[in-house]
């Protein structure tokens, strides 16, 4: 999508985060934009009432039988929030073999991921509120041959 590697190419961007949100974003070979799911405020973010990015949580990601749907739930303490994310084009991709990508977000200087994050971070302190790195554990990719409808 963005011709990270030369050439444009279909993406499925499980995890883009920061401490204060948390986007899943599909982009089709031509589209840089892409479709996005957020979730911050009281759902994600330092101190949430569900997902409290200062503590581990668990992530699940999975892609409905056409390929065109990825649905990610965060689950901590008994509480899950969820991103779901279409885009009709992506079943041949997927067919195809996709690479999955994860990233976090972190720039110290405030407003310099404004592009991400959007008006709603301009206010915050990125070396105080975001870490420079983060820890993904128990990672895994599984073929459950079954599909989920949703």
């Amino acid at each position: 999508a963005k011709k990270v590697c030369g050439h444009a190419c279909s993406e499925v961007d499980i995890m883009e985060a920061n401490f204060r949100m948390w986007k899943t974003t599909l982009h089709k070979a031509t589209d840089h934009t892409g479709s996005h799911s957020a979730l911050f405020g009281r759902k994600y973010g330092p101190g949430s009432d569900c997902i409290d990015t200062g503590l581990p949580f668990e992530v699940a990601a999975s892609v409905d039988i056409e390929g065109s749907q990825v649905l990610v739930t965060l689950s901590q303490r008994g509480c899950s929030a969820m991103a779901l994310v279409e885009e009709p084009h992506l079943g041949e991709s997927f067919r195809n073999g996709m690479t999955p990508v994860i990233s976090y977000w972190f720039d110290p200087k405030p407003g310099s991921s404004r592009w991400f994050d959007g008006a709603m971070c301009r206010w915050y302190n990125p070396k105080r509120d975001c870490g420079a790195s983060v820890i993904l554990s128990n990672f895994s990719i599984e073929d459950t041959s079954v599909m989920v409808n949703w």
